[in-house]
């Protein structure tokens, strides 16, 4: 592969080449992997040792959208997982404050950098898979319930939050209700303008959108996308997006990134490159990119490929490596086996002869296993004299431009401070000496160490347990002992023991004992302060969607059942009109109504929710218990039955002991 004539030396922290969030101050780390060029560089020092501050541990572990590939080969390869950018709470740091957004209970908080107390956090409806940006005095981020946010850095008010599908529709996924389009990309900033993407399947419309961040006004939208080339294009936006002055990428699945124009969200490139091409170096694709040297490096677990930014063909170099940081002339990378520190413009006029040996002895090994007689000797002699020019290849010109590689099995994550190289893995963080690759520094961690983050002095550790760990230099960690920042456990019962107990409770009794319906989904329309959901809860596995049209309530519904360590992981409450659910066909196993209990008013969309109930084995029940205040039974179970019936799912019932409704 020849070098690109147009190859430049760049810094890591120069805006020429680097596009760097408007208003971030050196010390900040205001966007995921620092930049909107996903560099993962910080022009700031730690002094070693650190010092662990302080843990944030989430009441569950993240749950990723997409589970991993099979375990089974495929052509000799095992395939690693390419599409993991939302397995740890990824956080950005700006001045005194860490904000990170969170799958667990669909939050995103903002806690204190030198504490790791929280000042604020603020609900969505749905899971928040990466990590916010913070720009000057706000913090912008997408949620699966299909909208960007744009909250006060402050205090966490919202300014405004724009939806990035055509309406509100949801359905299942990974367990949980979301939008049809889901927000899966990392929301971009630069020059006073927002740039994500919305929606993930490639045969429905996804969405590109630019607005100003002002006031989340549109400076342009791109909805062409996939509806019109359906089985031809497999774009789906999913990852952090990218950016230099006149373009913008974006990750998209296991293929590669997409290029688009900033001025006016028009389809640049979209490059296809297979994975037996021996320019391309095997498997690609995948979420992982950053920007320099006018390339886009992306790639896998498997191995990293130049781009060239503008066209999108493959540039001047093929990394073997999962992942990689980029400062001055110099590549930081992280094998799986070994961190390497290269001259990458000398090391990119060898790789391409490297990457082409390698396959040559790869496909000649293949061969010879399967051949026999005289044409497996001629193959075995072909094969020896490939593996000794590959190996002359290595010592004479590969080896040379290494400045130092040590044996390290961390490549979960890597980035760069001035003076080190801080490399992630499972169950540790370690730090080295980026001139000379001594190890100066280690810790052991709960899970795997997914993101790294430095900024102000402090180092922030991001695991696939649900943790946030803390490390600062020594004369910054003034605790002895550092603080452990845990969600409080459960408590027992978030709603006051009040006249209403006994309702609800026997109210939850009769739901199960009536329907038998204890695993599934379970549906409440006009959830209230989500009361009956949190007695359904306790008595059975279900997990629950509750929708309430009023806001105040549909708050404390969230507050209480968060703090009973319910919300996001096995209920969710959301706000809509009870007339148009934008929920799926037949995804319910139970509905019942809590406003209906409270009130014993039934509901005029009674009829509509019959489309939401599954066919074969599901139960709508609905009504009021015996000891509910101020009901006439036989007015009420009369108007029920003939709500009831009107749905035509079959024969309907009204307990006269209990006061309940079936169908």
């Amino acid at each position: 592969m020849k070098t690109s004539n147009s190859f430049r030396t760049s810094l890591c922290f120069s805006l020429g080449l680097f596009l760097i969030v408007a208003t971030a101050r050196a010390a900040d780390w205001p966007t995921y992997r620092h930049d909107n060029a996903r560099t993962g560089c910080i022009d700031e020092s730690l002094a070693a040792p650190l010092v662990l501050h302080w843990v944030y541990t989430s009441s569950h572990p993240p749950r990723p959208a997409w589970s991993e590939p099979a375990k089974r080969p495929r052509e000799g390869v095992t395939m690693l997982h390419r599409v993991n950018f939302d397995d740890a709470l990824q956080v950005a740091a700006v001045g005194n404050v860490v904000y990170f957004g969170s799958s667990v209970d669909n939050k995103v908080y903002a806690l204190d950098a030198a504490t790791g107390e929280e000042h604020w956090s603020f609900f969505t409806g749905g899971p928040i898979r990466l990590a916010p940006t913070v720009w000057k005095d706000r913090v912008l981020f997408g949620s699966d319930d299909g909208f960007v946010y744009c909250l006060k850095a402050a205090d966490g008010q919202l300014i405004w939050k724009k939806r990035g599908g055509p309406n509100d529709e949801k359905l299942l996924g990974n367990g949980k209700m979301i939008s049809r389009w889901p927000i899966r990309t990392g929301v971009l900033v630069d020059e006073g303008v927002v740039y994500f993407g919305a929606g993930i399947f490639p045969h429905e419309n996804v969405f590109l959108w630019a607005l100003r961040t002002e006031d989340g006004t549109v400076v342009w939208k791109n909805d062409t996308i996939s509806a019109e080339s359906a089985g031809r294009n497999e774009f789906t936006p999913q990852g952090y997006l990218l950016a230099n002055k006149t373009q913008f990428f974006v990750p998209s699945g296991r293929s590669l990134p997409v290029a688009f124009d900033r001025a006016t969200g028009k389809m640049v490139y979209n490059r296809k490159y297979g994975w037996r091409d021996e320019q391309s170096g095997g498997v690609i694709g995948g979420t992982y990119a950053l920007l320099a040297d006018e390339q886009i490096y992306t790639g896998t677990q498997h191995h990293l490929l130049a781009l060239d930014q503008k066209t999108g063909r493959r540039g001047f170099a093929w990394f073997p490596g999962r992942r990689l940081t980029v400062v001055g002339k110099m590549a930081y990378l992280a094998t799986g086996s070994e961190l390497v520190a290269m001259d990458r413009s000398a090391y990119a006029k060898t790789s391409g002869r490297r990457n082409s040996l390698e396959r040559k002895v790869k496909n000649l090994t293949s061969s010879t296993r399967r051949a026999t007689g005289n044409n497996r000797q001629k193959l075995q002699k072909d094969l020896k004299a490939a593996q000794e020019e590959l190996e002359r290849h290595r010592q004479e010109n590969i080896k040379p431009t290494i400045k130092w590689r040590i044996p390290s099995n961390c490549d979960a994550e890597l980035v760069l401070t001035s003076n080190l190289v801080f490399a992630g893995g499972q169950g540790q963080v370690n730090a080295f000496d980026r001139e000379k690759g001594k190890a100066v520094w280690s810790a052991k961690i709960d899970g795997k160490a997914r993101g790294l983050a430095v900024a102000n002095g402090r180092l922030y550790v991001s695991t696939d347990e649900g943790k946030i760990y803390c490390f600062a230099s020594g004369n910054m960690a003034k605790r002895k002992i550092p603080a452990s920042i845990v969600p409080p456990p459960p408590v027992v019962n978030p709603y006051p023991e009040d006249k209403l107990t006994a309702i609800y409770e026997a109210a939850a009794e009769a739901i199960v004992m009536e329907t038998g319906v204890r695993k599934g989904y379970c549906l409440v329309i006009g959830a209230e302060q989500g009361r009956l959901a949190w007695e359904l809860a306790k008595r059975t596995e279900l997990m629950i969607i509750g929708v309430e049209p009023d806001a105040e309530k549909v708050r404390a519904a969230r507050l209480a059942l968060d703090a009973a360590g319910l919300y996001g992981e096995r209920v969710t409450i959301d706000q809509g009109e009870l007339s148009a659910l934008p929920y799926s066909n037949y995804f319910a196993n139970l509905i019942v109504s809590d406003s209906l209990l409270l009130n014993g008013k039934i509901p005029d969309e009674l009829g509509k929710l019959a489309r939401h109930l599954k066919p074969c084995g599901g139960a709508i029940c609905l009504g009021m218990p015996s000891n509910a205040p101020g009901k006439n039974n036989d007015i009420y179970s009369e108007k029920l039955q003939q709500s009831l019936a009107r749905l035509e799912l079959g024969q309907s019932s009204v307990s006269e002991t209990s006061g309940f409704w079936g169908v």
